[in-house]
């Protein structure tokens, strides 16, 4: 399993980096400096099945820009049994278009320009703040204008932005990249962050096997 490179701060230090506040909700996750915490609201963001690996993340965030190469080759290995589900968070009204900009990528079936949008942002310096921007920097991807106005507007983009939404605010979070496997546990972003992702799903997939006992 590919390991991280480099350095990741940890969800608080990113926002005071780059000059934002944490959401009002978030849970005083890791107070202990632990890696690992018991989500302090459980529960999945898809139906019961599949073990579940979450990741929140934001397109400005310069942490989460770092971080997909390695998040994308973790994903990349595992188990048919496990469900990876990514899921852009925002609290504030760019964040929000941001939202729109994956979910409408999503719509279209062009998610494979999910790593673009990261490298449109934070190696070319575009600015992709606005529904205008967003669109243009589409049409430049040669997706059709009209298709991508449609789909970028639709009742069904909204409302998978207010369930990502509710999820990241559900899981009280503090920021982004931010990981919740099993609808249970988050992550810390320390350098061995998919490590223990690793272990988690190893662990929720030992107990999705493992019979219950029945009281006699």
């Amino acid at each position: 399993m590919t390991r991280l490179k480099h350095r990741l701060f940890t969800t608080l230090t990113a926002l005071a980096l780059i000059g934002l506040e944490a959401p009002a909700y978030a849970a005083d996750y890791f107070a202990n400096g632990q890696e690992v915490d018991q989500v302090v609201t459980p529960g999945r963001v898809q139906s019961a099945g599949q073990v579940e690996a979450v990741e929140f993340f934001w397109y400005g965030c310069p942490h989460c820009a770092r971080f997909e190469p390695q998040l994308e080759d973790w994903v990349q290995q595992l188990p048919s049994d496990v469900a990876f589900v990514r899921l852009p968070a925002s609290w504030n009204d760019s964040m929000t278009t941001q939202q729109r900009l994956y979910f409408t990528l999503a719509k279209l079936n062009r998610l494979d320009l999910h790593p673009a949008v990261f490298k449109a942002i934070h190696e070319q310096h575009q600015f992709l703040n606005t529904p205008a921007q967003i669109e243009k920097w589409a049409v430049g991807q040669k997706i059709n204008r009209n298709q991508w106005h449609s789909a970028f507007n639709s009742a069904q983009v909204t409302q998978q932005v207010d369930g990502a939404q509710a999820a990241f605010q559900r899981f009280e979070l503090s920021g982004v990249p931010a990981m919740v496997i099993n609808g249970k546990y988050v992550i810390n972003f320390v350098p061995n962050v998919l490590v223990r992702a690793d272990e988690l799903v190893q662990h929720e997939l030992k107990a999705l096997s493992t019979p219950k006992q029945t009281t006699p």
